[in-house]
This record gives C-alpha cells, structure tokens and sequence, in this order.
C-alpha cells in the first residue's frame, strides 16, 4: 500500500472530479476540514462549487488506501504493515461499521492532505480509486487488538448499505 502523511491536520476525501475546486490552505476549505472533531462530512459551498468532503481528522495518522480490504486505511499503531494488515483480517468479521454519513459521489474518490489545494496537488500526494455511478453511504471502524489499532473507513453503494 501506499501510505499518505499530512502536514498535520486532516485528510480529506472528496469526488475526484472536485479536486481542482478545494482550495486547501488558500481558502475556507482547511478550516473547515479542520473544524471535524474526528471524522464528518463537510459541505464546501460557493464560489460556483458544492461538494461534500469527508474529513478524517483527529490525530494526525499515515493513511491509505487498501485495493484488498476496500477501504481507506488509518495507521495508529502496529510493529509493521503486515502486522496491521494480519490484525485487521483477523477482526474483519467482528467489526461494528458507524455510518458517517451518505453523499451522492459518482466515479471516483480522491483522498491527500486537506492543506493542499486540489490544483496544487502532485501524483504522489493523492490516492483515488472507483467508487461506481451511484450515491455510497461512508461507513467507518477502530480496529484495536493490543498490538494493533488502526481506523477503517469505507465506502458502501447506497443500496448495499446496512
């Protein structure tokens, strides 16, 4: 997996045919990633652009995305990747998913640092993968097993959603 660091605030996650219009630490974009206590949606209004982000805030954490597991990854704790890896395919079936909330995202989801403006950002600052062509409910989960803990968070189509 490739690992996603910040500059110390939040990871955003957004459709990623709305990249180029969050504007980072420019404009209003940061603080209101910033002002998610732990992980919400937003909603970026205005200047002819509305979206809904997801902010993962909270304690700033190495993030990916796991093409295996379907979902973004947060890093708290763990010797190595694969032992974070072995924890979270050991507790998968028991894990309880919250819903965070439901958006209307069709095509793809591009997640980096919430700092950076989306017209800014390089190939190796963002992770995207496929969402579909239909709304998806964000559902997460705390994975923590003593020698492991991270935080899971992924995306459900809507009609798959529990």
């Amino acid at each position: 997996m490739r690992w996603l660091e910040s500059t110390g605030g939040p990871m955003v996650v957004l459709p990623a045919e709305a990249t180029a219009a969050w504007s980072g630490y420019r404009g209003p974009d940061y603080d209101l990633a910033c002002s998610v206590y732990d992980i919400g949606m937003v909603d970026v209004v205005g200047a002819g652009r509305t979206f809904s982000a997801l902010s993962l805030s909270g304690e700033p954490m190495s993030t990916a995305w796991s093409a295996d597991l379907g979902c973004v990854v947060q890093w708290r704790w763990a010797e190595d990747e694969d032992d974070l890896l072995r924890t979270i395919r050991s507790s998968w079936n028991g894990l309880r998913w919250d819903a965070v909330g439901s958006v209307d995202w069709q095509g793809g989801a591009r997640m980096f640092d919430a700092a950076t403006p989306g017209d800014e950002l390089t190939s190796d600052e963002f992770v995207e993968w496929s969402i579909g062509d239909r709304g998806v409910s964000v559902m997460v989960a705390e994975v923590d097993e003593g020698s492991a803990a991270c935080r899971l968070i992924r995306t459900v189509p809507l009609e798959s959603a529990p």
